[in-house]
């Protein structure tokens, strides 16, 4: 702030001029126009400290919104997992992991492929690829493995979604199903 102030007058040495040679009606004209200026100036910074305050308001706003959203995510009965389109877990919610039997720290950013069983992986692939370019939901049952490399049979189901960056996602839910015979 010092150093702004400092700029400033010194400015105001460069570019003044003679006070000397103003009539009295020219002083008080120059006066007036100062006050009105200051008064516009303390206006606009009033105007940029609400701003202020309503962009961190509306941050904050934001982030409880996120943090609830996390919050019933996490939580939910069933099972949901985001898969980024070379098809790594993204996001993966508490009931997903206990069905693959670990944490969700253990498998964002996993391929979740090492979670399809090998007579599954090409069924799921074309699924998966499937799911990327349609608009509709999407479902198969294939067999799944556990961390512990238990398989058990799933039904997923899938759409597409785009982050605001342009992104492509597909989103899952997850659940024990029987194999079709």
């Amino acid at each position: 702030m010092r150093d702004l102030r400092a700029r400033a007058e010194q400015r105001l040495r460069l570019e003044a001029r003679p006070a000397d040679g103003l009539s009295p009606d020219e002083s008080r004209w120059l006066v007036q126009e100062l006050r009105v200026h200051q008064v516009e100036l303390e206006a606009l910074n009033e105007e940029l400290l609400d701003t202020q305050i309503n962009q961190f308001r509306a941050g904050m706003e934001a982030a409880a919104a996120q943090a609830l959203y996390q919050d019933l995510f996490d939580a939910a009965p069933f099972a949901y997992l985001t898969l980024d389109a070379e098809g790594v877990l993204a996001q993966v919610n508490h009931r997903a992991a206990q069905l693959l039997g670990t944490t969700t720290a253990r498998l964002t950013g996993r391929r979740f492929l090492q979670f399809v069983a090998p007579n599954s992986r090409v069924e799921f692939l074309r699924f998966f690829h499937h799911c990327l370019i349609q608009k509709e939901l999407q479902g198969i049952t294939i067999s799944l493995l556990t961390e512990a490399d238990i398989s058990f049979p799933a039904r997923l189901a899938g759409v597409t979604a785009v982050t605001p960056a342009g992104l492509r996602l597909v989103r899952f839910t997850l659940a024990k199903a029987s194999l079709p015979e």
